[in-house]
């Protein structure tokens, strides 16, 4: 029997959700000092990313996210959840760059390297 689950903030709690938030400011944070050329959009993505990815190992062993599977986790996590004042960016601006960007390159770019 697997312990694979594709990550997703499907059924998560208010809580959970607010704690996805709060993960992603320090990481955001975080990585806003040490990558100095980095888009800033980009780093709260990557940071979103993260933390929710962070959030749903709690409950599996192995959570795998593929980066056809990027919008769909954005989408669906900016859809239960709206982002306080506190976060860089609003969720309007995150869809947005979710639906435009190059997101092979951005998982290349902070996933990979």
């Amino acid at each position: 029997m697997n312990d694979y689950q594709p990550i997703s903030t499907k059924g998560m709690s208010n809580e959970q959700l607010a704690s996805i938030e709060t993960q992603a400011i320090d990481l955001f944070k975080r990585m806003q000092t040490n990558n100095t050329n980095a888009g800033h959009l980009s780093l709260a993505l990557v940071a979103l990313l993260q933390a929710i990815a962070d959030e749903c190992a709690v409950t599996a062993t192995i959570r795998i996210m593929v980066v056809s599977d990027i919008k769909p986790i954005i989408q669906g996590y900016l859809s239960q959840y709206t982002l306080s004042r506190d976060f860089p960016y609003k969720n309007g601006q995150l869809l947005d760059y979710v639906e435009h960007s190059d997101l092979y390159r951005l998982v290349h770019t902070y996933f990979l390297s």
